[in-house]
């Protein structure tokens, strides 16, 4: 297991990489949650193989769909 600090590194690192591919994209993506996964589950999958790794990783979320919530919510609520 990694230490908390590599944890939140691993975490924010991928709320950058969410970020960069929302304002590389043209049309914004709004809405709930559900569309959200879904644009990056048809346009970025790696994401979400990274998000799993997180969740792996850090143990803190039940999956992949925990730490893009997590991600959506920063972004959108923050």
């Amino acid at each position: 297991m990694q230490s908390r600090l590599d944890s939140q590194q691993l975490f924010w690192e991928l709320e950058d990489s969410v970020r960069l591919h929302l304002r590389a994209e043209t049309t914004k993506v709004m809405g709930n949650f559900s569309e959200f996964y879904r644009w990056l589950f048809h346009t970025h999958p790696e994401v979400l193989q990274q998000a799993q790794t997180v969740a792996l990783d850090v143990r803190m979320w039940r999956d992949q769909k925990d730490v893009i919530r997590q991600i959506w919510e920063r972004i959108y609520y923050s």
